[in-house]
């Protein structure tokens, strides 16, 4: 009995493991970053600080946590 929880462990371990590495896998690399001057810069995701205006476009995935500072969205 005990061995069989213990494979049952093992296995959702696993799965959960994989499923993480999957989602990372899509999330986003680059961010579109807005400069002062209406200019929009690409950036390593890392780069990006609080503060930081970033441009969405249609169908791209949103890189970081963050409030929409202009018009409304609706991401799914």
């Amino acid at each position: 009995m005990q061995s069989g929880g213990e494979a049952l462990e093992d296995y959702t371990f696993r799965k959960a493991t994989t499923s993480l590495d999957q989602l990372m896998t899509r999330s986003p690399k680059i961010a579109h970053r807005k400069l002062n001057d209406n200019e929009i810069e690409d950036v390593d995701v890392e780069r990006i600080r609080i503060g930081d205006h970033l441009g969405i476009r249609p169908g791209d995935l949103v890189p970081v946590d963050c409030t929409i500072a202009l018009g409304n969205a609706q991401i799914e």
